[in-house]
């Protein structure tokens, strides 16, 4: 059995979860989407995430927050955030979700090219890194 990475997507729109997921559907991995930071936690609980895109702007948990949460007890393994945002951000908001775990961000309306650039490189670097471990 191959074992396919896990991406964990995470919006309160179901909509912008499928448009997420038919732009990640062009790569072999396992898709676990969540409507909402706790529902996202409670399903990645356990399970190992290689990369996570996620909205910035949730209600109850924002992607601030759900970041931290899911990187808090994986100091060894630390998942990498794209952040999604529908606005313009200030320097003071960019830093803020850097310290919280982004890695990058990309602006809505998506652009599915891009949202895949960027996805191939996270997928390379986790692919590189489970080599390492199990060599």
């Amino acid at each position: 059995m191959k074992y396919l990475p896990n991406i964990l997507i995470v919006d309160d729109s179901k909509v912008n979860l499928v448009i997420l997921e038919n732009v990640i559907n062009n790569f072999e991995v396992n898709i676990i989407q969540a409507l909402s930071g706790a529902e996202a936690l409670e399903k990645i609980q356990g399970i190992e995430i290689a990369l996570a895109i996620i909205d910035i702007c949730m209600p109850k948990m924002d992607g601030y927050e759900l970041a931290l949460n899911i990187n808090k007890d994986r100091p060894d393994a630390k998942v990498p955030i794209i952040f999604v945002t529908a606005g313009q951000m200030e320097e003071a908001d960019v830093i803020k979700g850097y310290e919280s775990g982004a890695v990058d961000y990309i602006f809505k309306p998506i652009s599915s090219r891009v949202l895949q650039s960027k996805i191939h490189v996270f997928l390379d670097l986790f692919n590189q890194r489970q080599s390492i471990i199990k060599s």
